[in-house]
């Protein structure tokens, strides 16, 4: 019997190729750095373990292997930067977005406003901070530091403006107008 994977995504699965009726095929996925493993398809019934073990029987049989990107990573990856997990629930608490949600569920609506939402809180947080040092006998951490010019702070609050206006959202972040009273 041949036991054949079809992969959507970017991983890759262990275990296929031709088996022996009556004995027990096992399939691993290991997802790509950045991607998620989300689930087995067999005989249009999905399984999320991973491992994923089931009997041979004298028939060929596909498998399908279904990786995906969550949206903190990419949003992450959007945006260019380390987002703080406070950051990222209240982002993924206004625009109603599960936890390591599958990119592909979401619209282009919610992705690129939550993006303006990334972009804003960044561009509105401390232009710097400085890194910890801890030591203590053998061992060290330091934390990373950071520090956003005012050039890329305007733009990514220009970058964001123009997102909510797109989507017809107005967040508070207005410009100031000047009126001849």
């Amino acid at each position: 019997m041949i036991l054949s994977v079809n992969i959507t995504g970017s991983g890759t699965v262990s275990g296929g190729g031709t088996l022996n009726t009556g004995v027990t095929a096992t399939l691993a996925a290991t997802p790509v750095t950045g991607w998620t493993f989300k689930h087995f398809e067999k005989d249009g019934t999905l399984y999320t373990d991973n491992p994923y073990s089931f009997g041979v029987t004298a028939q060929n049989v596909i498998v399908n292997a279904l990786f995906y990107v969550t949206f903190e990573d990419y949003i992450s990856g959007k945006v260019g930067f380390d987002i703080n997990d406070l950051a990222l629930n209240s982002i993924r608490i206004k625009r109603n977005i599960d936890y390591a949600a599958d990119v592909t569920t979401l619209t282009i609506r919610t992705l690129e406003l939550a993006e303006a939402d990334a972009l804003m809180w960044y561009a509105t947080s401390a232009s710097s901070y400085s890194g910890v040092k801890d030591s203590d006998g053998g061992w060290s951490h330091q934390e990373a530091s950071s520090s956003l010019s005012s050039q890329d702070r305007s733009s990514m609050k220009s970058t964001a403006l123009s997102l909510y206006r797109k989507w017809g959202e107005n967040n508070g972040y207005g410009t100031i107008r000047l009126v001849n009273l």
